[in-house]
């Protein structure tokens, strides 16, 4: 986002992850790319690790329910 004047008080925040709102996928298409950047600069040894296998990743940790 861009802003050419100077921001007021913040009087709320939206999150509409499920695009009733807003089309999020550029930015949460993004923040995963951000992330796993951030992540392969701290452990390289992630470098091979693209988004897909993240999202594998997330997919079986919101099934277990042992976490």
């Amino acid at each position: 986002m861009r802003f050419y004047r100077p921001l007021g008080r913040i009087a709320a925040l939206t999150f509409d992850l499920d695009d009733t709102l807003y089309d999020n996928r550029p930015v949460i298409l993004r923040t995963e790319q951000e992330a796993l950047a951030f992540m392969q600069n701290y452990h390289p040894s992630l470098r091979s690790c693209q988004n897909v296998d993240l999202q594998r990743i997330r997919q079986a940790a919101g099934s277990d329910t042992h976490l």
